[in-house]
């Protein structure tokens, strides 16, 4: 009988909790101990360690292999970063000196609905232009961001042939229009199933979904973002001051 259990939330939950604790007192490529002494630790059956096993390799946290075990491939649990400066992922992992890898990414021209135009201040005729890709840091699928350009600023060809990884940091470098600020939305969702295939996921994974409209020093709204980001993975902070 499972001796963790000693709470309401679900087995794998509470397994899932211990084992992430666990890995923090390793170093990556170090091996874990045997499946018999971490449920003897655990104090849990060995099928239901194995499960929690699997969702940590889905997860990228870990590396199995088989006839040598199990071994540690995390990558720093949280990504704190403060929303006071405007930056794409892509920059914080290069800041850090993260593995940041693009992944799945799709090119397409649209007619927008109505939300979009009213936020992109687009007339019925206007297209934009969708950029969707899979975030990897350390090898771990962390972001799937999509981000719509009006092709009245800037042609779906350039982006296209000139897209590394991240809009923002493409405009930011293109430096017309010039960027002056971001509208930020962040609100918690939880992964459906098309979504949590994208992280390689469960479904009910829980995210942050950064809704983020980029202006330029004339006021006008150059780019939209929809960034779908695990929250396991990302903590944000804003520092505020009294009014002087």
């Amino acid at each position: 009988m499972d001796k963790i259990r000693v709470n309401r939330k679900p087995l794998h939950e509470i397994v899932h909790e211990r084992l992430m604790d666990l890995l923090e007192e390793y170093e990556v490529g170090e091996k874990l101990p045997s499946e018999s002494k971490l449920s003897e630790t655990l104090g849990i059956s060995r099928n239901t360690l194995r499960e929690a096993l699997k969702i940590l390799s889905r997860e990228g946290w870990i590396v199995q292999k088989h006839g040598r075990g199990t071994f540690v491939n995390k990558i720093p649990r949280v990504i704190e970063n403060g929303l006071e400066k405007l930056e794409s992922i892509d920059s914080i992992a290069r800041r850090r000196g993260w593995e940041c890898k693009t992944q799945e990414v799709e090119f397409e021209i649209i007619t927008p609905g109505e939300e979009v135009r009213r936020i992109l201040k687009l007339e019925k005729e206007d297209k934009v232009t969708i950029v969707s890709r899979v975030k990897t840091i350390n090898g771990s699928r962390v972001a799937y961001l999509r981000d719509m350009v009006p092709e009245k600023i800037i042609p779906s060809g350039e982006i296209k042939e000139n897209f590394t990884g991240s809009v923002l940091d493409y405009i930011i470098d293109r430096e017309q229009p010039v960027i002056d600020y971001a509208y930020t939305e962040i609100v918690p969702r939880t992964a459906k199933k098309d979504l949590a295939e994208k992280f390689s996921a469960d479904p009910h994974t829980e995210l942050l979904l950064v809704k983020e409209t980029v202006y330029s020093n004339s006021e006008e709204p150059i780019e939209y973002g929809l960034n779908y980001l695990v929250a396991d993975f990302f903590d944000f902070h804003v520092i505020r001051r009294p009014e002087r």
